[in-house]
């Protein structure tokens, strides 16, 4: 017996164990629907954020796009499609939309400010906002 059937069937006992009065089918039914979740130690989910194809950088920081995933055509009601084109979409918790290049340049201003700074105060400002773009840079 495949190891996915022992799960099943395992876990269909169970659950007649804890409601006596309920079918063989439906406990098949709901140990086969857990199993499909993934909570049963069944396939693992898909990845949403996995993209395949190439992009090209120049123009993806250019505009940011909605995350991987499923859509929905404008003209169609019940019709959805999986986005996963990298140059159709942004990878959450990666550097899409420009956000990379935006700190870099802040933080050129924020060092440009530092050096022509001719007060004490404008010198402070300047330094704490060069602290603050570095580790924002670091972090990313």
């Amino acid at each position: 017996m495949p190891s996915a059937l022992k799960k099943i069937t395992s876990k269909a006992k169970q659950l007649r164990k804890q409601q006596p009065g309920m079918q063989w089918k439906t406990a098949i039914k709901k140990a086969s629907a857990s199993y499909r979740n993934g909570t049963l130690g069944g396939p693992k989910k898909k990845n949403s954020s996995r993209q395949t194809g190439t992009s090209n950088k120049h123009y993806d920081e250019q505009r940011s796009a909605r995350p991987p995933g499923k859509r929905k055509p404008s003209g169609y009601n019940k019709f959805t499609y999986t986005e996963r084109r990298k140059n159709r979409s942004d990878k959450p918790g990666q550097l899409t939309g420009g956000l990379k290049s935006d700190v870099k340049q802040k933080l050129s201003k924020a060092l440009l400010d530092y050096e022509l700074a001719t007060t004490v105060k404008a010198t402070k400002e300047a330094q704490v906002r060069k602290l603050k773009y570095r580790r924002i840079l670091k972090s990313l």
